[in-house]
């Protein structure tokens, strides 16, 4: 739940329980009888909404590796920009500052 509760809303953890609820009561009434189909059916329903969450939960879950990366390529390339400024004389100062305004954005 720590870590489906900031991914979904109370509406879509509800309906999953609804949906699940739904579900176990199928399995001992008509789900007893019930064909392969008829279970691959069931279960694509349950499994369709949690898989979605499910990725939601994993893109949360690696956002801040993913952050500091990023930060950390932005970092080399500011100090390739600065590195540039003297030893790359064909590099002028409006494409470092170009540079500079596409790393800020």
């Amino acid at each position: 739940a720590e870590h489906i509760d900031p991914v979904t809303t109370e509406e879509e953890r509800e309906a999953l329980v609804a949906q699940s609820l739904a579900a176990e009561d199928w399995l001992y009434d008509d789900g007893y009888t019930a064909g392969r189909e008829a279970f691959e059916a069931k279960y694509e329903g349950l499994h369709a909404p949690m898989a979605a969450i499910l990725v939601r939960v994993a893109e949360v879950t690696a956002r801040p590796a993913m952050l500091a990366k990023a930060r950390g390529k932005l970092t080399k390339v500011g100090e390739l920009l600065e590195k540039w400024q003297t030893t790359k004389p064909q590099v002028n100062a409006t494409e470092v500052a170009g540079g500079r305004v596409a790393m800020a954005v």
